[in-house]
């Protein structure tokens, strides 16, 4: 009884600073606009990790074979391209934010495709630390948009996400990162 009382004043609480919560884990495919890539998608809030692995036709020089492993938790990236793995420090992992805060501005609220019968959605703005962070969530709170700018994206990051949906947890062991250095 004295778990489910605790549980009655923490989770309202922890949801009073909060718009909405992403799930545990999230899956889609990314169009980063950066690189021009679409990307398979998985982010996992409980084990801190997120993870790109691009999908064809590549253009030249892309990685045919690659992958990105973003793991906040141990502040540390791998990016491979097929045949190298390079490890390097993560610079700025606050960035990864699994709830939009009370404090974020609304920017825009609409429908993603047709007016009539597209997903509604709202846009949202925050900063955290010296990042501007814009999302957009639906109802369900999961993204279909969101754009990062600041030190840990000094070219501004914006990605849209098709077929999202709430998983149990993301597959990391789908790429090796044995060989990182």
């Amino acid at each position: 009884m004295k778990v489910l009382a605790l549980l009655m004043l923490v989770l309202p609480c922890s949801m009073a600073w909060n718009v909405c919560c992403q799930p545990n884990a999230v899956t889609a495919f990314l169009f980063d606009s950066v690189s021009g890539l679409t990307f398979e998608y998985g982010i996992d809030y409980k084990a801190k990790k997120e993870l790109l692995i691009p999908l064809g036709p590549l253009p030249a020089g892309s990685f045919r074979n690659g992958f990105t492993v973003r793991d906040w938790g141990n502040r540390k990236s791998y990016t491979s391209d097929g045949t190298t793995c390079t490890e390097t420090p993560m610079y700025y992992p606050e960035a990864f934010q699994q709830c939009i805060p009370k404090r974020a501005q609304v920017v825009a609220e609409a429908n993603f495709g047709p007016k009539n019968g597209g997903i509604f959605y709202k846009a949202y703005r925050y900063s955290v630390g010296p990042h501007i962070i814009s999302m957009a969530v639906t109802d369900g709170c999961l993204p279909i948009n969101s754009r990062y700018s600041g030190p840990a994206a000094p070219k501004a990051e914006t990605g849209v996400y098709m077929n999202v949906s709430a998983a149990s947890h993301i597959d990391f062991s789908v790429v090796d990162l044995s060989g990182c250095n």
